[in-house]
């Protein structure tokens, strides 16, 4: 005597299954600051200095400030070395880097940045205050 076959699973729709419930009202998703929102992704940093795992900084179109203030592009905040507006990064047709007048400067490999506006290559490494970074550009569609 042979045991029965197993049950074929139910064909799929091709439509997610979605679960609701009228009465629980879900946060809408979150939303770019307006300075952010008509700003297209043009490139990332990448640290590992206080996260082992890595953390990744999106950089937008125009001027993306990098230090511990709130209101930077790139808000390092667990930084005490950092200035609050430390470096920029700007991207228009290409990326510029350049130094705010920082404390302990802002340097591109082992050369600190003594230029407002210095070009700044894909993968390149980049250290402000004590946070090294890698600058990673991207080809936005």
């Amino acid at each position: 005597h042979r045991p029965p076959a197993p049950t074929p699973p139910p064909q799929s729709s091709g439509k997610p299954t979605v679960f609701s419930d009228p009465n629980v009202k879900l946060p809408a998703p979150p939303s770019l600051p307006p300075s952010l929102a008509q700003r297209k992704m043009v490139g990332v940093l990448i640290s590992y200095s206080w996260n082992p795992d890595g953390e990744i900084y999106p950089l937008r179109e125009g001027r993306n400030f990098i230090g511990r203030d709130a209101d930077c592009e790139v808000c390092i905040a667990m930084d005490p070395t950092m200035s609050g507006k430390n470096s920029h990064i700007t991207y228009r047709n290409n990326f510029v880097v350049g130094d705010m007048v920082s404390m302990l400067g802002t340097y591109l490999g082992q050369t600190p940045i003594e230029e407002q506006f210095l070009s700044l290559p894909n993968y390149s490494k980049i250290r402000a205050g004590s946070t090294d970074f890698i600058f990673i550009a991207v080809n936005p569609v």
